[in-house]
């Protein structure tokens, strides 16, 4: 669900169930996975988002929810 006064968001994908490092090189813009490199085949990933505020910082991040890719 989105957050009231969210400037932004913040999407992490990571190869770590804990979500807490961000596979180098993925970035996220309006919700499109741009990637300089394959994903790797076969393979696990988590993701994460957080809200941002211009005045408060960043929010928690989310639950984290998985995808594989083929």
């Amino acid at each position: 669900d989105s957050v009231n006064d969210a400037a932004s968001y913040t999407i992490r994908i990571s190869k770590s169930a804990a979500c807490d490092v961000s596979v180098a090189g993925a970035t996220v813009n309006a919700f499109t996975l741009t990637y300089r490199r394959k994903l790797a085949a076969a393979t696990t990933y988590y993701w994460c988002v957080r809200a941002n505020n211009s005045t408060y910082g960043p929010g928690p991040w989310s639950a984290i929810d998985t995808f594989s890719t083929p």
